[in-house]
């Protein structure tokens, strides 16, 4: 079996594993996203995948856009059985998904056709999905159409962050994917066409996605940190200045007088916030220009009292 894997993120990288450990080296080429500037040295840096798999031995290459003459040429050459695409981060061209000799597959971090596009974990959070899991798929022309090849299921746990199931599900899905593999070179899979009539979008988030508004349900903005943790990140406005709130909890706890949303109560050293209906107690947080502490250091070194408020602006203009 000779696979191409497209991939570039942290997402994929047990899928690597799997592939270059069941696979001769010659028989897996790398296709992964140019180095790019990170950081705050605006230093070039290679994906993670590239990096794992040179350090794997594996041929690599790192087209700006797939398609080019150049590109076809070495991906033609290399005669791939499969092209395997997971977490690669640009369309695939229609040249290059007809060209292995037997199919191109997708791993997808949803189940298909719930959640299509690129954000679908951060997403299962937000709408308080008790139940996630991974698709594998014909890759096709229109982003996460194809037809279905294999699933698996997952439990969201109450507590768990958008890392922590993303760890979970690119586990999983390195399993499925290479079963998926083996399946269907014994000829043992059947494609099933989605239903489109029942398909869900994910997009993408962005920075501003993180500003809580306080006067949502307790419920909905618990999911919200977790979901967002760590990109894009939920934060608030404190003094005048950025609070990133990094975690939090659902509480069953209310104080005595009533507070309007956003407010701060301070209980038994623990920092708790009303909510539009309930509270939530903020277990860590991080103040702007500063480190990430625990609540319980926060409230010592800033002298925050109960009545105080957080804000969904930077500036509260006085009346």
């Amino acid at each position: 079996m000779k696979v191409i894997l497209a991939a570039s993120g942290t997402f994929a990288l047990p899928s690597l594993e799997i592939m270059a450990a069941n696979l001769p080296a010659e028989n897996l080429l790398v296709v992964s996203q140019p180095d790019r500037r990170r950081g705050r040295g605006r230093q070039y840096h290679p994906t993670p995948i590239k990096l794992r798999a040179l350090e794997l031995g594996l041929s690599v290459i790192t087209p700006e856009k797939l398609g080019s003459q150049a590109d076809m040429e070495i991906c033609s050459k290399f005669a791939a059985d499969f092209l395997v695409v997971i977490d690669y981060g640009q369309l695939i061209p229609h040249s290059l998904i007809t060209l292995p000799r037997q199919s191109s597959i997708n791993l997808h971090p949803s189940l298909l056709p719930a959640y299509r596009g690129p954000a679908p974990i951060i997403w299962s959070l937000l709408q308080g999905d008790e139940v996630t899991g991974v698709t594998t798929q014909l890759l096709a022309d229109e982003i996460d159409c194809g037809d279905i090849l294999l699933q698996r299921k997952s439990e969201i746990k109450a507590s768990e962050t958008s890392t922590q199931l993303t760890e979970k599900l690119q586990n999983l899905g390195a399993e499925l994917a290479w079963e998926t593999l083996k399946k269907w070179q014994a000829g043992l899979l059947k494609p099933i066409p989605q239903e489109n009539d029942k398909a869900s979008y994910a997009p993408k988030l962005h920075k501003h996605d993180g500003l809580l508004n306080w006067n949502q349900d307790a419920h909905e903005l618990e999911r919200r940190i977790r979901a967002l943790n760590p990109w894009p990140g939920t934060y608030t406005f404190w003094r005048g200045k950025r609070l990133k709130i990094l975690m939090a909890t659902l509480t069953t706890k209310n104080p005595l007088e009533p507070l309007t949303s956003g407010a701060i109560w301070i209980h038994g050293h623990q920092l708790y916030t009303a909510c539009g209906s309930g509270f939530i107690q903020i277990t860590r947080v991080q103040p702007e220009g500063r480190r990430p502490q625990n609540a319980s250091d926060f409230l010592r070194g800033n002298h925050v009292t109960t009545g105080e408020q957080f804000n969904s602006q930077e500036k509260v203009l006085s009346p």
